[in-house]
């Protein structure tokens, strides 16, 4: 089953064209990882993805809907709110620097989303956070601050948060690079086992060799355009595509 489908994605900043003519599928259970040198575009198109940035072209579809978009000529695609509002949150999203909200407990930001958007009971929304932030790891740091925590620790809230709103899809951008590299270790291992649960997954990250072992397929990512969207072992060992070649030569050395 398509859960997100992107079609002849462009995005600029005034003249600048950050993301050229992108097209993918995620299919249930996918994941897929987005690599590719800095500046390429992969943060911008997760953006893009989820509504924080507004295409210049191309269709957005989540299962199999319209949430935005042009027509041929051109034009920006009238969509009706709710259609909107009923893809954006089906999809969750994990950042780099966490967004945690400082003067809130650990509890308190994981249950700010099931409360307002999903208008859960508060007593629904307790008992969805503890299940999550137990699936991360982190029950015990259930009224702790962001300030009390480590690095890691936040970034496990922060994923516990994306999936308190039982998305159908998570997207994480350079979930590790924040983390000082002794943490990076304990919010893999949680998206490992996302993974072995069939999360489906669009991961932008720097880390290969966790790329490689986890992915189903690879997105590599270069100026704006994807070069190469293939299963790990065609990436890093049989790609045909010279930038790529030198890419992986280059980090592998």
């Amino acid at each position: 089953m398509e859960i997100l489908k992107l079609r002849d994605i462009d995005k600029y900043y005034g003249d600048n064209q950050i993301l050229k003519n992108v097209n993918t599928t995620v299919r249930e259970g996918d994941v897929i990882s987005i690599i590719g040198p800095s500046g390429s575009g992969k943060s911008t198109l997760l953006r893009c993805i989820i509504g924080l940035e507004k295409i210049n072209r191309g269709l957005i579809e989540v299962n199999g809907k319209v949430i935005a978009g042009f027509d041929e000529n051109g034009k920006k695609i009238n969509i009706p709110k709710q259609v909107v509002k009923e893809g954006y949150m089906n999809m969750g999203m994990v950042f780099q620097d966490f967004n945690l909200f400082p003067h809130k407990t650990v509890l308190e930001n994981v249950i700010e989303a099931p409360l307002i958007v999903k208008k859960m009971s508060k007593k629904g929304a307790v008992t969805l956070a503890k299940e999550q932030l137990d699936k991360v790891g982190l029950l015990d740091k259930i009224n702790s601050y962001p300030s009390q925590l480590s690095g890691g620790q936040k970034q496990r809230v922060a994923i516990a948060r994306a999936l308190a709103m039982k998305p159908e899809i998570i997207l994480f951008d350079e979930p590790t690079s924040a983390l000082d590299p002794e943490l990076v270790g304990e919010v893999l291992n949680v998206i490992k086992e996302l993974a072995l649960e069939k999360m489906t997954m669009l991961i932008v990250t720097h880390q290969m060799d966790f790329a490689r072992k986890l992915s189903d397929r690879i997105i590599f990512m270069d100026k704006g355009s994807i070069l190469e969207d293939a299963p790990p072992e065609e990436i890093f060992n049989n790609s045909s595509n010279t930038r790529i070649k030198e890419f992986v030569n280059s980090i592998l050395v």
